[in-house]
């Protein structure tokens, strides 16, 4: 479910940079199957970068607010 979620996410977030170029793959898609297996090379793409810069931006909040609470250890010994 997650995983479904993600992809509209990342489709959404696709759509609101590149709305051109989705709406000439979907096109596409009626008419040839080769833009098929490029529009969802490239969505896959996108995903994993999506999940790569996510993971990339959640540690580093949880070090930052593991540094914080570090901090305020210290100030209050």
């Amino acid at each position: 479910m997650s995983v479904l979620i993600k992809t509209l996410c990342t489709l959404f977030k696709l759509y609101l940079i590149y709305p051109f170029r989705i709406s000439l793959y979907f096109k596409d898609i009626i008419y040839t199957h080769e833009t098929i297996i490029i529009f969802f090379y490239n969505l896959s793409f996108f995903l994993t970068y999506s999940e790569i810069s996510y993971f990339f931006f959640y540690t580093l909040e949880k070090k930052k607010k593991k540094k914080k609470k570090k901090k305020k250890k210290k100030t209050t010994n």
